[in-house]
């Protein structure tokens, strides 16, 4: 008996917890335009101050920061700084200029699903006379290359390679990372969710968010991580309770490349909310559209028409009780007037 209160309250207090997240989320995403003009406002007076820029260390700093700021954000303009970036770099003639530049190239095309070129870009670089954290950011974009190559995929037989060439270099980049950063913890953690230790990844993305001071970009990756990785333990509440926080520091971060909204509506549309799914995953698409990320509007439209047809079924059956309750008033009203 104890055992089942204990469990009706721990149930009542997680549906508290999910309905105040859902809550804080509709608010954010109320706020949604207002995260969108603030960014843009930030950039423009980044781009206001390239007049001051007079030598070619500031310049490359000033690009560089612009640049970061359009990553998740806009992929054309964040390609046209990065390849800004790169040209600044090859006047310089710095080595370590120049392979920043070439790794920003690289991270903004696999973002927006260019794997082959984002690759070979990558792969061009000189790593020799990179500092250690350099190639630690250098392996880790290989990483990610190959590791969203095999993901976009979904073969059997290339997946697996490409998942093998991600895990080999993802284990380069946490050895030269520093442990006692949330840099070392976050590739840690994709590192053993990608070869499938998914305890242990749960474990390290845990530790990542609670001792460190995550912005809201990183906390968004974090979260959406764990979410990922509590799906493959059938842990489903603790996913969603983790992509809603996800989709609420990608909205204040007003990140476009990404995909924690659009895997919240699949779960509220498994779940049988597909009101809301069918609203979130077209606030989804329209992110995918403004960042022209081709490999997640992909994504967005395998599930889309799915939704789309579930809610046209939930409107027509609900058009269908209407019609029958006003035949049957109808009718109620005939028998009682005869």
């Amino acid at each position: 008996y104890i055992i089942i209160v204990l469990l009706n309250l721990f149930s009542a207090s997680w549906a508290a917890n999910m309905d105040s997240l859902m809550n804080e989320l509709e608010r954010i995403l109320l706020l949604k335009d207002t995260y969108h003009q603030q960014k843009l406002q930030y950039i423009l007076g980044l781009k206001q101050t390239m007049h001051v820029a007079a030598n070619p260390e500031k310049q490359f700093q000033l690009y560089l920061q612009i640049e970061e700021q359009y990553e998740s954000f806009n992929y054309d303009s964040a390609f046209h700084y990065a390849i800004k970036l790169y040209q600044l770099g090859r006047q310089t003639g710095d080595p370590g200029k120049i392979a920043i530049s070439k790794i920003k190239v690289g991270f903004v095309l696999l973002s927006s699903g260019l794997f082959k070129e984002a690759i070979d870009t990558l792969q061009s670089i000189d790593t020799s006379r990179m500092d250690k954290q350099l190639r630690c950011r250098y392996y880790a974009t290989l990483a990610r290359a190959y590791y969203d190559l095999a993901d976009y995929n979904k073969d059997g037989y290339y997946s697996e390679q490409y998942l093998q060439w991600g895990n080999y270099y993802q284990t380069k980049a946490c050895e030269l990372a520093d442990r006692t950063t949330s840099e070392y913890w976050m590739l840690e953690g994709l590192k053993l969710m990608k070869i499938r230790q998914y305890q242990d990844a749960k474990r390290v993305f845990l530790y990542a968010i609670q001792h460190f001071s995550l912005d809201d970009h990183a906390l968004a990756i974090a979260t959406s991580s764990l979410a990922y990785v509590c799906l493959q333990m059938h842990e489903t509440d603790m996913a969603m309770e983790m992509l809603i926080k996800a989709a609420i520091a990608d909205i204040k971060s007003s990140t476009k490349e990404t995909v924690a909204l659009r895997n919240l509506s699949q779960l509220l549309y498994e779940k049988g909310d597909v009101k809301t799914a069918y609203r979130y995953i077209k606030i989804a698409l329209d992110d995918a559209s403004y960042y022209n990320a081709r490999h997640r509007k992909i994504e967005i439209a395998s599930i889309l028409p799915i939704i789309e047809g579930e809610k046209l079924n939930t409107v027509e059956r609900q058009k269908k009780i209407i019609t029958g309750y006003a035949i049957a008033i109808s009718l109620l009203s005939i028998i009682a007037i005869t």
